[in-house]
């Protein structure tokens, strides 16, 4: 499946921004882009793969752009949960099982959802 409009879209991996992938393969609020699916190929063929530098070694502007797509993904994920959560009020499901599909309570379902959707 293909992001709609990638400028809105993240690679949940790497951070790369929609517009500037090859190709995305989306699933349920989350995007992975070509350049990660290589990686992931080669690592289930048992290849050697690059390792990622470390944290304390990146610049300042690089951690910064690393927070920001990291940022991006979780909003991404974010706009998915709520909408299954619009999802299943719709159907009529309880706010209950909801928060227990989500391991918190029914009140905190319903404050954490509730000005989204009803």
């Amino acid at each position: 499946m293909t992001p709609t409009n990638p400028d809105d879209h993240h690679c949940s991996f790497c951070g790369t921004l929609g517009t500037e992938a090859e190709r995305f393969i989306a699933g349920p609020g989350v995007y992975i882009c070509n350049e990660c699916v290589e990686v992931c190929v080669d690592i289930l063929a048992g290849k050697p793969t690059p390792s990622f530098p470390p944290l304390d070694d990146k610049s300042d502007d690089d951690l910064l752009r690393d927070m920001a797509q990291i940022a991006a993904s979780r909003d991404q994920v974010e706009e998915a949960v709520v909408d299954r959560a619009q999802r299943l009020r719709a159907r009529g499901v309880t706010w209950a099982r909801i928060g227990e599909g989500l391991g918190m309570t029914r009140q905190s379902a319903w404050e954490r959802f509730s000005t989204d959707l009803d």
